[in-house]
């Protein structure tokens, strides 16, 4: 198996980023559209604090996911082009902490898609 670029690296988790990034709007977009409570009767106001509640949740669940992957690029970036910088070798450690990183990001996010596949299977199967 051949060894992974920091460029391919950079692009991957650029693209990771750019995936959730969209998925953030999209949550805020439903969020943002969900009436004020102050407006409804009681039963549809719980129902709504409810709903704003569990987007808040996949907000913040998403940038639990998010902060490895901007680690990963912030490292790969230092060690791609700090020789350019200072003229000296960038250490192996920052990449090895940059592919720890995205590893780490990578498995949460395969963690959240188990749970919504669960999710999705329950709501099939009922």
């Amino acid at each position: 198996m051949q060894t992974i670029s920091p460029g391919d690296l950079l692009t991957i988790t650029i693209a990771l980023s750019a995936y959730l990034a969209t998925v953030r709007m999209f949550i805020l977009q439903r969020l943002v559209a969900l009436p004020e409570v102050e407006l409804l009767d009681a039963t549809e106001s719980k129902k709504v604090k409810a709903r704003k509640q569990e987007l808040k949740k996949l907000l913040r669940l998403i940038a639990i996911a998010d902060i490895p992957l901007i680690l990963t690029v912030l490292l790969v970036c230092s060690y791609a082009f700090w020789p350019d910088l200072t003229g000296i070798a960038a250490s192996i450690y920052v990449a090895k902490a940059a592919i720890v990183c995205f590893l780490v990001g990578i498995a949460i996010l395969a963690t959240y898609h188990i749970g919504e596949w669960k999710k999705s299977f329950k709501r099939i199967i009922h």
